[in-house]
């Protein structure tokens, strides 16, 4: 066997000395002030119960390939790495008889950037030489000046910039339509994705959601969504965003959790304060935990929030739950054909519920079900223009008119409209 690259205890004893005291912060880098702070916070200022944490939920074993950092949405803005999951080529195979189309050759291609649509293949890659890195600059300028690039107030070096070859390719015979050069910083960096909607081809970071708590703190306004013309390539707008988990697109809207914004425009939508009849973001913020990302179709989000939960879009009436039961780590609530598909994706986690089983849900009418939802809105609640007040109600209810009725008295909460 290979000899590992690490002593099975390295990380903890990056974070934790001899003596068995918690090594001072500025000794660490800045991925092992994450893994110090986490054990501390979420498990015991006592080193020797964390090094039985460290046993128990399997820290000390490493990955045998060096793939991306699990928590790359959460360190902040800093370019790409040796680690991002590439490949030299992509190919296309006919599926009637199994031979191969066409294939074309490249360099640094992240895999997770593919998408495909009407007819077109597109992705990015990393090979780039200086001479376009630097004209790919200059021309950024050009598009703050016009107000398509929002600026971050963190910014990289020229050297540090994630600078890509945007592809577009015919799907049946491989042609190059058209390659663009773009700069993709703070789209994701190792994690970068892209998204194919409308004419309309997106990059961002394709991000977990562990850290949550990271998003109030105002540590994730860096995350940025770049989207470009699938026709020519040519930038229609980039902004950083702030959002928590990999984006969804819906019709011409993009789910930027907790809000959305316009495909073609980047803008964040808006709705009506039910209290102060304000026009504030939209927003579907989750109070409970999660590392999952969100799936969707266009009339519901279908999510975790420490439960099973889902945001109904057309009725906008805030958030449901389906308790006792968790969604997996990545995507597992699968609508389709009218139904949730919600196969067994928690046993094998530390997270403990008691029902671990196979569900499918299938739409009911509001006459035959409680419809009760937990209505999030951020901001002010005053002046209080309209308030509708239901007594004893155990959530809140949207009536027939598009009027809010929040349950009154209210739990203790950090989130959703307050008491």
């Amino acid at each position: 066997a290979m000899p590992l690259k690490q002593e099975y205890d390295q990380i903890f004893n990056t974070i934790v000395d001899k003596d068995g005291n918690w090594r001072k912060k500025e000794e660490l880098e800045p991925s092992d002030v994450l893994t110090s702070e986490y054990y501390k916070y979420h498990i015991s200022e006592n080193t020797k119960k964390v090094e039985h944490a460290f046993q128990r939920d399997g820290t000390k074993w490493q990955l045998i390939a060096d793939f991306p950092a699990w928590d790359g949405g959460i360190e902040g803005i800093k370019g790409t790495s040796g680690r991002m999951m590439i490949s030299d080529g992509i190919f296309a195979i006919d599926i009637e008889t199994g031979k191969t189309r066409w294939a074309h050759k490249g360099r640094k291609i992240a895999q997770i950037t593919v998408s495909v649509g009407d007819g077109s293949v597109f992705f990015a890659e990393k090979n780039v030489s200086a001479a376009q890195r630097q004209k790919t600059l200059i021309e950024k300028q050009k598009y703050i000046q016009k107000g398509n690039w929002e600026e971050f107030k963190i910014k990289l070096s020229p050297d540090e910039a994630d600078i890509r070859i945007v592809h577009a390719l015919d799907a049946l015979t491989g042609q190059t339509k058209w390659k663009k050069v773009v700069d993709l910083s703070g789209c994701g960096d190792d994690q970068t994705a892209s998204a194919y909607q409308n004419n309309v081809l997106l990059f961002f970071g394709s991000f977990g959601l562990h850290d949550k708590w990271r998003f109030p703190a105002g540590e994730l306004k860096w995350h940025r969504v770049t989207a470009i013309s699938a026709e020519d390539g040519e930038l229609l707008w980039s902004r950083p965003l702030n959002y928590m988990v990999r984006p969804l697109l819906i019709n011409d809207e993009v789910i930027v959790e907790p809000r959305k914004c316009d495909l073609y425009t980047g803008k964040i939508k808006t709705r009506i304060h039910p209290v102060t009849r304000e026009k504030v973001p939209w927003e579907f913020y989750r109070p409970g935990h999660t590392c999952a990302a969100t799936s969707a179709n266009e009339n519901c989000l279908f999510y975790r929030s420490y439960n099973a939960a889902y945001y109904d879009l057309k009725e906008d009436k805030g958030l449901s739950y389906y308790g006792a039961i968790r969604p997996g780590c990545w995507i597992n609530m699968i609508p389709g054909n009218g139904l949730v598909l919600f196969p067994e994706a928690s046993s094998g986690c530390t997270c403990s519920f008691p029902l671990r089983t196979s569900v499918v849900l299938k739409p009911e009418k509001n006459a035959e079900v409680e419809d009760w939802s937990l209505y999030i809105s951020h901001g002010p609640m005053t002046p209080v223009q309209h308030f509708a007040i239901n007594l004893g109600a155990p959530g809140d209810k949207k009536d027939g008119n598009g009027t809010i009725w929040f349950g009154y008295p209210r739990p203790d909460m950090t989130t959703g409209v307050k008491p």
